[in-house]
This record gives C-alpha cells, structure tokens and sequence, in this order.
C-alpha cells in the first residue's frame, strides 16, 4: 500500500502510455484479471480433488457476448462444507491482492516507461478487483456476497431479499410480525442501497462528464 501511495508522482506518466496505447494496455490488463481470478479459484480445488463431483472445471464463455474468457467453474463446491466454501470464495481476492502487491513492486523497481506503467496498471487492477469481489453489498452474487450468506446460512439471501420488496410497505406497518431472517434481508437491502447511493455520489464528476458526451 505504501509503495502505491509513493507511485502517486507516476501517475501522469502512466495516463500518458495509457492514452498512447489505450488498446493493448486495456486488453494486457482486463486479461490478467480474468486469468488470475479463474485460476484462484480453481486452486484450492486442486487440494481438494476428494470431493465427488470435483469442485472445479475448466469453463469458457463469451464475456458481454464477444470476448472468449476462461473461468473456474465452481458451482458443486456447495456440495461441500461451509469451511471449504469460504476457502474457494476467499481465495481469488486473496491471490489478487497478492500478484496486485508483486505488480507493484515490480513497478517501482522498474525505470519509467511503458512497463513500468504496465506494472502498475495490472497492480491496481487487481487489488480494485479483489476489494469489489469481497464487498457484499452490491446487488451482485459476488465473492463477498457468497461468505456473507455462507455465514448467515442464508444461501438465497439476495434472491429473497428482493422478493421483500412488494410487500415492505405492508410489512412494516406491523413490525412485531417480521422474523429474524427478515430482519437480516432487509439489513441486506438497505446496505446495497447505501452503497449504490454512495458510489454515484462518489461518481457524480464521471456521470456528469458521460452525460455531457451523450
């Protein structure tokens, strides 16, 4: 965290190759994010080949319909126990955080140019990838959200959530008949919102500017 603060001064040489090379940087990026967090993912699987039907296999699907993209299919891991579980959901953001660390670090041993911005490009990118998979609270079935309801042992604790919705108005008028698992969807509901609410403000320049654009 500390080299990154200190790559702050950098951060006008690394826009620049960005700007010079938007395509191949974008593009080296995105990819080591994907392969990291399949790979992740499909590592603690590989200590865990007892488990019948295996945890993890080698999937490929076409990211928003265009880009082939390779993942860790880990669905049957929920055949397993909790402990395990949470294993698999912690260790994609853990393995970013610490290739995004080494990314870093290369950077600042690396004299300035295109690697160097490279470097801590991909560095960035992975630990913004591993903090947005471990935050529960986003409306997404993500890494975070996965523990979350692993240690609420709620595992529809989204889907259900939602479907609180229509009828909220009609339940708080009696509160005294709301149950604990209610109680903790609803806890759920308005996190998300404070989160969404608190990203746009945090946004409102990049809203206002893609607005203007259109």
């Amino acid at each position: 965290m500390t080299l990154a603060l200190r790559s702050g001064p950098d951060a006008g040489n690394f826009a620049y190759f960005i700007k010079a090379r938007p395509v191949l940087m974008t593009s080296v990026m995105l990819a080591t994010v994907l392969l990291v967090s399949a790979a992740a993912r499909a590592l603690p699987c590989a200590r865990l080949q007892s488990l019948r039907p295996p945890c993890a296999r080698d999937r490929i699907f076409l990211l928003q319909g265009i880009v082939p993209t390779f993942y860790a299919d880990v669905t049957d891991i929920f055949m397993s126990s909790r402990r395990v579980r949470v294993t698999v959901d912690l260790a994609g953001p853990m393995v970013e955080v610490v290739l995004g660390s080494v990314a870093i670090l290369s950077a600042h041993a690396t004299s300035p140019g295109i690697e160097q911005a490279l470097l801590l490009g991909i560095g960035i990118s992975l630990w913004e990838s591993a903090l947005i998979n471990l935050y529960p609270f986003n409306f997404l079935e993500m890494d975070g959200y996965n523990i979350l309801s692993d240690l609420l042992a709620m595992p529809m604790l989204r889907q259900q959530a939602l479907a609180l919705v229509p009828s909220l108005p009609q339940r708080l008028r009696s509160v005294k008949t709301i149950e604990r698992a209610e109680w903790l969807q609803l806890g759920y509901l308005a996190l998300c919102l404070i989160s969404v609410v608190i990203y746009l403000v945090a946004h409102v320049d990049a809203i206002r500017s893609l607005i203007r654009l259109s």
